[in-house]
């Protein structure tokens, strides 16, 4: 149910966002990755710490919905999975020339030794290999003292996509 209630709360904070500011159609990624760790942290009464760095880089809503779906449930998995009492989080992103990285990292328990992504089970994974599919990008994960997701994409132009299938 938690899993549910933070995709619909993940698109609602982009709607929120797109309201408050009608003439833009783009999002302060920052400012959404803060209001996003900060309803989950609430919601699972965590007390892990989050560290944050990301550029206040706007991203349309194209690329900031999935993007933000694949934040949330990668937070969401460290919050439920890799603490009994604390830890640290970590998001970042990094601008490339022809794209960006997005690095989401806990220092909790780790993965199992036999944890594939490419067979990983659980839904929420699935949906972030999906999303990331989406955005045409690609995503590895290592487990040692951190636990680390390192998505690659592009901002995608939905525009341009469409003038493509043309």
């Amino acid at each position: 149910m938690r899993s549910l209630q933070l995709r619909i709360k993940s698109i609602a904070v982009i709607h929120e966002m797109l309201l408050s500011s009608p003439e833009s159609s783009s999002i302060s990624f920052a400012s959404y990755v803060s209001g996003l760790t900060g309803y989950l942290r609430d919601m699972y009464q965590s007390a892990a710490e989050f560290e944050l760095d990301v550029p206040d880089v706007e991203f349309n809503i194209e690329t900031a919905a999935p993007l933000g779906l694949i934040v949330g449930e990668l937070v969401s998995n460290s919050l439920r999975h890799a603490f009994t009492d604390g830890g640290t989080i970590r998001i970042s992103l990094e601008a490339l020339d022809d794209g960006f990285i997005l690095v989401v990292a806990d220092n909790g328990r780790g993965l199992p030794d036999n944890f594939s992504l490419q067979e990983s089970a659980g839904i929420g994974l699935e949906l972030v290999k999906n999303l990331v599919g989406q955005l045409e990008g690609s995503i590895e994960c290592h487990s040692n003292e951190w636990t680390t997701f390192t998505v690659e994409f592009r901002e995608l132009k939905y525009p341009e996509r469409l003038e493509g299938m043309v």
